[in-house]
Order: structure tokens, then C-alpha cells, then sequence
């Protein structure tokens, strides 16, 4: 993010310390929370692509991402394929990884929980209608039951 190029290293500490600790911290008393209770858990976060990346337009309408839950991304791609009029890949129009990525790979991967990262095309999400109609594709997209993966 531009607004983050060349952060002293206090003020790196301080954005940790008041946004980014606290919030992941929440997510991991609620999963240890939802694993002391025995309940199946899997993790799907939603984030947004610009349509066009160093002056190229990208055609893809959405991508899933994914490291270690293949079975549950693969299950989501096909949701979302259901729809032939979609350009849905896999880890498109980027990659997990745990130099780029945080919730996928530690609160998912590293406890062993299903988690994808659902990239949404930003175009696709500029008025309430977009929204509305990706929120109803994500619903039908999504396996209901841990059994469905």
C-alpha cells in the first residue's frame, strides 16, 4: 500500500499494535473457542482485485485461493463455475503465500482448517446491486456441509 512505503520502524509497530494484533488475535480465541467445542471449522475471507494491473485488463470476474485446502477450494471454484458466464480460476489473479498472505495460511494452514481466499474483480462490486449479486453467488458457491468437501 503507498501509504505504507517507508514506515519507521515505530510506526510499523504502533499500526501492528493497535490494528493488525488485535484483530487476528480475535480470530484465534474465536477458533480456539470453536475447536474446544468441537465444531467444524472452515475459513472463507473475501477481498477484491483492481480490473486492470500495470495497464493490462484482467478477465477473470473471480478467483479462489488456496494452499493446503484443495478439496475445499476446488469444491468452491465449482460453485462458482456453475455459472457459465464466470471466469473463475484457481489461485488467481494471485498465489497464497505466507510473505503476502496472513489468515490463510496461519489461522487456516497451520491449524489444519479449510481456508480459501475469495478474489472478487473490484468492478464487479462498485454499487449495492454487484454486491448483492456476488453475496447470493457466494452463498450458493460455498459447500453447506464440511461433509460436501
Amino acid at each position: 500500500m503507498p501509504g505504507d512505503v517507508g514506515l519507521d520502524p515505530e510506526e510499523r509497530s504502533r499500526r501492528a499494535e493497535i490494528m493488525f494484533a488485535p484483530f487476528h488475535d480475535r480470530v484465534a480465541a474465536h477458533l480456539d473457542n470453536r475447536a474446544k467445542q468441537g465444531r467444524a471449522t472452515r475459513i472463507a475471507t473475501i477481498h477484491s482485485f483492481t480490473p486492470v494491473f500495470l495497464g493490462v485488463r484482467r478477465p477473470g470476474h473471480a478467483g479462489v485461493l488456496y494452499d493446503r485446502a484443495i478439496d475445499f477450494g476446488q469444491a468452491v471454484l465449482a460453485g462458482l463455475r456453475a455459472d457459465i458466464a464466470l471466469n473463475v480460476a484457481a489461485n488467481e489473479p494471485y498465489v497464497i503465500s505466507r510473505d503476502g498472505d496472513y489468515a490463510i495460511p496461519v489461522h487456516g494452514d497451520d491449524r489444519g482448517i479449510p481456508a480459501v481466499l475469495i478474489e472478487i474483480r473490484q468492478d464487479l462490486l462498485a454499487g449495492r446491486s454487484g454486491i448483492e449479486e456476488w453475496a447470493k453467488r457466494l452463498a450458493a458457491a460455498l459447500p453447506a456441509q464440511t461433509n460436501a468437501l
